[in-house]
């Protein structure tokens, strides 16, 4: 009894040397084009960051401020006396804001704040006209809070918010 090895193989079904190169460069245009979006994917992650960094420390700020509001007098504010009924649309004060770590931000009245990233400038306008026809409550009774927060760079831009505090004493 003999055993006879057949080989069966076609010698022209291998790929050639020309499929596999156009195989690679189709390959390799396509990773140029993913790996092109990835900047603008990154840029918008990090304005996404900053967007909700400075919606969360304008909620704290104004919750700070809104919490003291029982009268407008003496309004402490991350190390700043605020009297609210008093201030003026040619008064601006600032905050400075460190992340020590991730999630709890420092806030603080002292520029020397180390690694500071954000600045929170805020305007005041006392007794700003609450309708369209331009009444007014009187000194003492409402303020308009204009903040802005901004980045270390200019590249960073910033993000501008305004709150009405009202005296509720």
């Amino acid at each position: 009894m003999s055993i006879h090895f057949f080989n069966h193989r076609n010698r022209g079904t291998g790929f050639s040397l020309i499929e596999v190169v156009l195989a690679l460069g189709i390959i390799a245009i396509s990773l140029v084009g993913i790996l092109g979006v990835f900047p603008t994917g990154l840029s918008s992650n990090r304005t996404s960051v900053s967007d909700t960094r400075a919606a969360a420390l304008t909620s704290a700020v104004f919750a700070t401020i809104e919490a003291q509001t029982k009268t407008f007098s003496s309004v402490n504010c991350y190390g700043i006396t605020l009297d609210l009924g008093t201030l003026t649309t040619t008064d601006s004060r600032k905050l400075y804001v460190s992340y020590p770590s991730l999630t709890e931000p420092t806030i603080s009245s002292d520029p020397a704040l180390p690694d500071a990233i954000y600045t929170i400038e805020m305007k005041f306008d006392n007794d700003p006209a609450v309708t369209s026809a331009g009444s007014k409550m009187g000194p003492g009774k409402l303020n308009k809070i204009q903040m802005r927060i901004s980045g270390k760079s200019n590249s960073e831009g910033s993000v501008e918010t305004f709150y009405i505090a009202r005296n509720r004493g």
